[in-house]
């Protein structure tokens, strides 16, 4: 009886490509780390939403409902709603900076963005495809 390898099944960590409607496996991922990966995407989107926001300063309000709405949330981390609420209603140098920054604290609290909603679904997948195609060429 021939010895038949068990089919290699993608880990629950591997990235999914939207545009191939599947998992990518190691072998079949040529760009940057998913973590790497998922980092560039939100700084990406991040941007975007500063430019909405200086387009159009009023979703900052949208955004501040939000921030209101979390501080009676248990499961938000309040101190990432208070950093948030001090950056919204701080000076706009300071938004800037974390929205466009790639340091620690930066990429930290864009894991958990209040922005959610201000980039559409369009906008937010040609990004996630610009961003990978460099990832891609880069490689």
């Amino acid at each position: 009886m021939p010895l038949r390898l068990a089919q290699q099944r993608p880990r629950a960590h591997a990235p999914f490509d939207p545009f191939a409607g599947r998992v990518v496996t190691g072998l079949q991922w040529s760009g940057m780390d998913p973590h790497e990966l998922a980092q560039a995407r939100s700084l990406a989107l991040h941007r975007a939403v500063l430019e909405r926001i200086a387009h159009d300063p009023s979703l900052l309000d949208e955004v501040r409902a939000r921030l209101n709405a979390w501080r009676s949330d248990e499961t938000k981390p309040q101190r990432y709603v208070n950093a948030w609420s001090a950056l919204i209603d701080g000076p706009r140098e300071a938004l800037h900076a974390v929205l466009t920054g790639d340091d620690e604290h930066a990429r930290a609290l864009r894991q958990a963005t209040p922005f959610a909603g201000i980039v559409g679904p369009r906008e937010r997948w040609r990004i996630w495809a610009e961003v990978k195609s460099r990832a891609t060429r880069s490689a």
